[in-house]
């Protein structure tokens, strides 16, 4: 029987992942009725160091649906849902609260989706088409 080559990701050649979560903090969160919120990071190789202080969150439509982006804002400007950044070890957390579109129902936890670095303080994450369709 001849041997066949298989396909293999070797350990700093796998393609850049963000980490997404909306869920409850804790348990005692969600029993005390309090809404979900959504999380995400991203690698600090991918980020670099970031000028911008505050990033809103956008997400895709058209021929852009299954896409979010965080779009980073000028210094010093004042725009009501961007969020600060909290600059970890070996990535960048962004907390953006209780997101309407995505409801209370719908929870996922540590999901793994390919990011890219559009431009300056530009992230753009795919992410399922369902997660963010009009209801």
């Amino acid at each position: 029987m001849p041997f066949e080559e298989l396909e293999t990701q070797p350990k700093g050649q796998e393609p850049p992942q963000a980490t997404l979560s909306y869920c409850h903090a804790t348990e005692k969160s969600k029993k005390a009725g309090k809404k979900p919120r959504l999380t995400i990071s991203i690698p600090t190789t991918i980020c670099g160091t970031t000028k911008a202080d505050l990033f809103k969150l956008m997400v895709g439509g058209g021929s852009d649906a299954g896409k979010l982006r965080l779009r980073g804002l000028p210094k010093n400007s004042a725009v009501a849902g961007a969020v600060k950044a909290s600059e970890h070890a070996h990535f960048f957390r962004w907390n953006f609260g209780f997101v309407p579109m995505l409801g209370e129902d719908e929870t996922f936890e540590g999901e793994k989706r390919p990011v890219r670095k559009i431009g300056d303080d530009i992230f753009e994450i795919d992410v399922p088409v369902s997660w963010f369709a009009p209801t």
